[in-house]
């Protein structure tokens, strides 16, 4: 009997969505934007865009059925950004720190696009220790690295710790994705009134701070507060500590 140990799922599947309506949106929003870098080499990528497209409850489905198996209790919220890459654009080698699944829904593709290649997290053990072994065939045992290729409609979920590269395109025709992160729902932990004694004053030193639009989220944001003022750091973290710790000797 073998024990498969420690697998790395990926869900595949195909939605039966108006692909060719949302593409056109999204070259749209690509026309009115110029996006945002992250693991996108040249192309262009959106920050979030919430749910333009209508599609959450569409993929939420697909989530449901994968978590049968990944048994994880608490609902999921969705975040969902586009790429779209054109002739000999990619996508690097990253993970999705912080969510929980990611995943890939595929707006438009053609042959030659590109596939998505997931990569064996002991990839390197894998190439140190077994690359002189000779293989009657390369399968889900001994692969460093999987690819699947895509087509219009294809949605694949992933844990977000699974390390993917999505190949260069090499059609003339732009491929286009949306990406896809899903976390666990927030819980309230807790509801505590007058935390600060004097709020006034802080909404007076946040008056006074410059804020820039960092591009992958919603707003504007300051730089990191302990960078800006060590002490009204300090002091935020000790009413925070003290409210949920009030018997503590500080």
């Amino acid at each position: 009997m073998i024990n498969n140990l420690f697998t790395c799922p990926v869900y595949e599947s195909e939605l039966n969505l108006n692909a060719k309506s949302i593409s056109t949106q999204c070259l749209h929003m690509k026309n009115k934007s110029k996006g945002v870098l992250k693991s996108n080499i040249t192309g262009w990528q959106s920050p979030f865009i919430g749910d333009p497209f209508n599609i959450k409850d569409d993929i939420i489905k697909h989530v449901n059925i994968f978590n049968n198996t990944l048994k994880i209790t608490k609902e999921f919220s969705m975040s969902m950004w586009v790429n779209i890459n054109s002739y000999k654009d990619f996508n690097i080698e990253h993970t999705h720190p912080g969510a929980i699944l990611s995943g890939v829904y595929y707006i438009q593709t053609e042959s030659n696009s590109g596939d998505i290649v997931f990569i064996h997290p002991a990839k390197d053990f894998l190439i140190q220790d077994w690359d002189n072994c000779k293989w009657q065939e390369y399968n889900q045992h001994n692969s460093s690295t999987w690819r699947f290729t895509p087509s219009v409609n294809k949605l694949f979920l992933f844990p977000s710790w699974l390390k993917h590269y999505v190949k260069p395109n090499l059609n003339n025709e732009e491929r286009i994705i949306g990406s896809l992160e899903f976390r666990t729902s927030l819980e309230m932990i807790a509801c505590i009134d007058n935390v600060f004694n004097r709020p006034h004053k802080i909404i007076r030193f946040a008056n006074t701070l410059e804020y820039t639009d960092v591009g992958y989220v919603r707003g504007v944001r300051s730089k990191l507060i302990h960078e800006i003022n060590q002490e009204l750091f300090d002091s935020i973290n000790m009413k925070i500590l003290r409210c949920f710790y009030p018997e503590a000797e500080y």
